[in-house]
């Protein structure tokens, strides 16, 4: 037998046969370490309301881009929807939409349900409603 099974030899493995190697060693990554998708992310620790209201947090920052809402507009529509979010976490969920709105960008918008030019279109509304 050849080709892709040359190690197989009639129903029983070679086990003397050194595997192929599928994927090259790369000797400058290690196990366990992880790389910030930003380096401005104020946040080095789990941050539990973040990970529990995830799909709150994502849902408002779509329709947020989706409607096109700025200033004040998007403040009273944040401040509404946050009242769904108990007390206790409100203040840390406010904290990680602003965040998330102020880091924004394409790679972060995946799955979210928004295209590029939509979040492009977004953010030359925002910056134009914003103060100078």
């Amino acid at each position: 037998m050849t080709g892709h099974f040359s190690n197989f030899r009639g129903g029983k493995i070679n086990t003397r046969e050194k595997p192929p190697v599928i994927f090259q060693e790369v000797s400058d990554v290690k196990l366990g370490e992880c790389y910030p998708l930003s380096g401005k992310s104020k946040k080095n620790s789990f941050d539990p309301v973040r990970v529990q209201y995830r799909y709150e947090r994502r849902a408002i920052i779509r329709e947020i881009i989706l409607q096109c809402l700025v200033g004040e507009v998007m403040q009273q529509f944040i401040r509404q929807e946050a009242q769904k979010i108990p007390e206790v976490s409100r203040k840390d969920f406010l904290g990680d939409i602003a965040e998330d709105l102020e880091l924004i960008n394409e790679i972060r918008i995946v799955g979210l349900g928004v295209t590029p030019e939509q979040l492009r279109w977004w953010m030359d509304q925002s910056s134009k409603s914003s103060p100078k």
